[in-house]
């Protein structure tokens, strides 16, 4: 998945273009070329994008994560505040950690146009956090966007695929998480799971540092269960 830098627009361009041609030639690459490892994947998609002249100004956070389901190694890449989840049974073995040079700053691969502040943040694929996991048949894979992290705190999440009558409908669970996220999003009784996960570690918050009220953002959500084909 990629994030869309809102604050693209009130400069003129739209947001969406560049993740979704981003993810776009991502897909072609991987559909005509296969690739085992994301960031490979990332920078050819990337250059692809930059070489076609795709796009005059924008910028997205991304997570890619490619499953070697012969080997059953999963391979993962997040820059900014895109990220997964990676769960057995009831068990969380990867959880989102954000890359952000403050609160609301992630790292984000971008074009940047001429006119453009010299303050606007373009990060570097080679400061993308790359992990390898071995999976196990029945894993549950959900890769998101912060709107949809920013929402659901770990627990959440884990109760939502507990009560999904059929978890194998990958599709409608992305829908099912999503609306969840979406309804808490929109409570303004709530203290979000945001205010941790973009928290410093360097100092505690108080009553007087918290916000009420979910997070509005948009939502994107992938689902998918480890079917391996090991020898």
């Amino acid at each position: 998945v990629a994030d869309g830098v809102g604050q693209w627009r009130s400069a003129g361009y739209n947001p969406a273009i560049f993740s979704t041609t981003l993810m776009e030639n991502c897909r072609q690459l991987m559909v005509t070329r296969g690739y085992s490892d994301p960031k490979i994947l990332l920078q050819d998609s990337y250059d692809k994008l930059l070489d076609d002249k795709q796009i005059e100004g924008g910028s997205a956070t991304v997570c890619l994560v490619i499953v070697n389901k012969l080997e059953g190694i999963l391979k993962s890449l997040t820059l900014g505040d895109s990220s997964f989840y990676l769960v057995r049974g009831r068990q969380l073995l990867h959880t989102p950690c954000y890359q952000l040079y403050s609160r609301n700053a992630p790292y984000q691969l971008a074009v940047v146009p001429p006119s453009a502040p010299k303050t606007t943040i373009s990060s570097k694929i080679s400061e993308a956090t790359l992990d390898t996991f071995e999976v196990k048949e029945n894993d549950h894979l959900i890769v998101a966007t912060d709107g949809f992290m920013d929402n659901l705190y770990d627990e959440e999440l884990i109760d939502e695929l507990d009560d999904m009558h059929n978890i194998h409908d990958v599709l409608g669970a992305a829908r099912t998480l999503s609306s969840r996220a979406y309804q808490l999003a929109i409570r303004p009784d709530r203290i979000a799971p945001s205010y941790n996960r973009r928290s410093d570690d360097s100092y505690a918050m108080d009553d007087l540092d918290v916000e009420y009220g979910g997070i509005i953002d948009d939502i994107t959500v992938v689902a998918q269960n480890a079917h391996l084909h090991m020898l």
